[in-house]
């Protein structure tokens, strides 16, 4: 499992918390963002997994622009980092962004990033869900487990359990 500064920027995330200054702090700006940022993040993959098997690598790193601009808006970091990738790959380029790919590889790299990329969003909603208190939290035992490291952007302070969240 991903760390949490691997999986989201909590500064970020805390800036968002500040603009939804909501009195009942039930976060109804923020969750939107989140369920939009997650719903589209889902049809992009699909696009890019459509783009992939039809060899168009360009397009396919458009998307992956896009993705990243979204990603990083609201903090998902391993996904934008991972879409950064993929957009230069889809110019045929290494991460350098200088470094020319044949077409093969980079089609080799974008298969293992999108991969990798699904798998660090799925992570990222996971760590939300909880975050926001819209997610039982359970390991894999079944077991209750311990809520994310969040920011109170309030007290400017970091605990373990938001204190907003609500209980179950």
């Amino acid at each position: 499992m991903l760390k949490n500064q691997d999986i989201i920027n909590e500064d970020m995330l805390t800036q968002l918390v500040d603009l939804d200054s909501d009195e009942v702090e039930d976060f109804e700006f923020l969750r939107s963002i989140v369920d939009d940022y997650f719903e589209q993040a889902k049809e992009m993959f699909k696009d890019m997994e459509n783009k992939l098997a039809k060899d168009d690598l360009e397009n396919l790193g458009k998307l992956a622009h896009t993705l990243k601009g979204s990603s990083g808006q609201l903090g998902v970091r391993k996904v934008q980092d991972l879409c950064e990738k993929m957009q230069q790959y889809g110019k045929l380029r290494d991460v350098d962004g200088k470094t020319p790919l044949p077409q093969a590889d980079a089609g080799k790299r974008i298969k293992e990033c999108l991969e990798r990329a699904k798998k660090a969003q799925a992570e990222a909603e996971k760590w939300l869900d909880r975050f926001l208190g819209t997610e039982e939290q359970q390991d894999e035992d079944g077991e209750g487990e311990s809520s994310p490291t969040t920011v109170d952007a309030k007290a400017n302070t970091r605990s373990s359990s938001p204190p907003y969240l609500k209980a179950k």
